[in-house]
């Protein structure tokens, strides 16, 4: 199984969406459309409860699925979308300057412009901040696994433990006793992660406490892997979104119902619940409130347990650990 870990995998992107043609004799102009971050082929927890609003997107030469409230149009295109039996619309055009670069208080890190402030030199690592700090792998107590599973087969809770042990000894963190956030029919995620408090790659604090995690959920910010790198998503990586974490658990933690047979099953006619790992990211970058529909550790189930299934939805098998 640790093999698989290591495989290499041609990777497609689970964020697209097939466009469905417009009559062109209805259109006087060709626009383009921009995806968001997730493909319409998610299902979400409020979707099951039937409260999730949709609409239908189209312009330029083709539509796609989107959800929100209202309806609006624009140049070479037009959307609609219900929510509460609220519309409204609008049109228009929006056009940007050139990216300006911003290092102010900065010695690392990106400068808003894709390119860099600065690098710091081993072993000193750059914080989110943009500052130039030392950090003891050893201090690590939660990460992100870099690889995915490639299916909800970890050959049980032994095996994804095993996972979590083997990636954080690579990286001098094996001094502790890791376990896998994940829920079975017979224990619970929030009982098997320890007391706390837990900090991420970084040095930075992730919860005080298994009630601290679970009432305010897993900010963006530290979901970072054991090598420090964040998890590609469709709101900073467009076309590598990886951001659906396997978990099987409901937002306070306990089993949801949906664990791919207890981390036992590849099959497409199973599922597993996933929670997304940047489901606080706002669009200028901060950390916004647990939100029920949109939660770290349970957002919808997936659409299978094999790689095509869990591809579908935004993930690549890859899992939460905890030292405890």
């Amino acid at each position: 199984m640790l093999s698989q870990l290591h495989s290499s995998k041609s990777r497609r992107d689970p964020r697209r969406a097939p466009l469905r043609l417009a009559s062109f004799a209805s259109l006087a102009s060709v626009a383009l459309l921009a995806c968001g971050d997730d493909s319409g082929s998610e299902t979400s927890t409020s979707e099951a409860a039937g409260t999730q609003a949709t609409g239908a997107t189209s312009g330029g030469g083709g539509d796609a699925a989107t959800t929100g409230s209202g309806a609006s149009s624009g140049q070479g295109g037009s959307s609609s979308g219900t929510a509460s039996g609220s519309s409204t619309t609008g049109s228009g055009s929006t056009s940007t300057g050139p990216c300006e670069p911003d290092c102010s208080g900065k010695a690392c890190g990106d400068d808003g412009c894709g390119a860099s402030c600065g690098t710091c030199e081993d072993p000193l690592v750059c914080s989110s901040q943009g500052a130039c700090i030392s950090v003891d792998p050893g201090s690590m107590s939660f990460f992100v696994t870099s690889v995915g599973n490639g299916s909800g087969d970890f050959d049980g809770l032994v095996g994804a433990d095993a996972t979590c042990q083997s990636l954080a000894a690579a990286v001098g963190a094996g001094d502790r006793v890791w376990r896998a956030y994940l829920s079975t029919s017979s224990v619970d995620a929030r009982a098997r992660i320890g007391s706390g408090p837990w900090f991420d790659a970084m040095g930075a604090l992730v919860a005080s406490d298994v009630g601290a995690l679970h009432a305010s959920g897993l900010r963006h910010e530290n979901a970072l892997d054991e090598n420090r790198n964040p998890v590609p998503n469709g709101k900073t990586n467009p076309g590598a979104n990886e951001h659906d974490i396997l978990t099987g658990s409901n937002p306070d933690g306990t089993f949801s119902g949906s664990s791919c047979s207890d981390w036992t099953s590849s099959s497409p006619d199973d599922g597993a619940t996933t929670g997304h790992c940047d489901a606080s990211f706002t669009a200028s970058g901060g950390s916004s409130p647990v939100e029920p529909s949109d939660n770290w550790n349970s957002t919808h189930v997936t659409s299978g347990c094999d790689e095509d299934g869990l591809f579908g939805t935004g993930s690549t098998a890859r899992i939460y650990c905890f030292a405890e």
